[in-house]
């Protein structure tokens, strides 16, 4: 092959690379709207005690605890996904703007969620010394087990919050929880979807279960 044809293939492969890369940089909102589902679906295979909220994880948790009505189904399970969508909606609108990439890990009766606070929420008093080695934004975790509240209605009983490595006792976990919930230090209650009488929270997903109706 003469040296002019090769300078020529060279110069074609550049130019079709050229034409990938700007076609990738004009188009890349739509490939990543495309591609980080898919993403997120390889994760949850990987781990399923994991997720954050989505919007089509919450559509899709929806669209599960309507079955339980429409198409009479004993239980549906959420995805870790579709439960920390369902976690974030129900967090009050002036907690949820000091929060931040939310993460949720499910447990044996456990839940966990991850993210990042604002470090506002906090009263010195209950931080001591960290209040000032804190970032603006810290990440924290908050650990506790889901407890039943009656009929159609349950708990999580936060045992342990962690900032900077540190786990505090569980009593002042839960000064630490009434901060970022503005007063609400003890169990924190919520009602289940309509149809649902309980749940169970496995590691790999969360079991809601159909009221029974006589």
């Amino acid at each position: 092959m003469s040296r002019l044809v090769v300078l020529v293939l060279r110069l074609l492969g550049l130019l079709a690379l050229a034409l990938v890369l700007s076609a990738a940089w004009l188009f890349r909102h739509e490939l990543v709207r495309i591609v980080r589902p898919a993403v997120r679906n390889l994760l949850e295979a990987a781990d399923p005690a994991s997720g954050r909220p989505d919007p089509r994880a919450g559509a899709r948790a929806h669209d599960k605890i309507d079955s339980l009505n429409a198409w009479r189904a004993d239980s549906v399970r959420l995805t870790a996904s579709e439960a920390a969508s369902l976690i974030e909606a129900a967090i009050p609108r002036e907690t949820r703007r000091h929060l931040d990439s939310l993460r949720v890990v499910l447990g044996d009766a456990t839940l966990t969620l991850e993210g990042r606070v604002e470090r506002t929420v906090f009263r010195k008093q209950n931080l001591g010394p960290l209040a000032d080695l804190l970032d603006p934004w810290e990440r924290v975790t908050l650990s506790g087990r889901l407890v039943d509240a009656g009929p159609g209605r349950a708990a999580w009983r936060v045992q342990a919050v962690t900032l900077r490595g540190l786990t505090f006792p569980e009593r002042l976990s839960r000064r630490l929880l009434a901060d970022l919930l503005h007063g609400s230090g003890g169990d924190v209650p919520f009602g289940l979807p309509p149809g649902v009488a309980h749940l169970r929270v496995r590691p790999d997903g969360v079991i809601l279960y159909r009221e029974t109706r006589t």
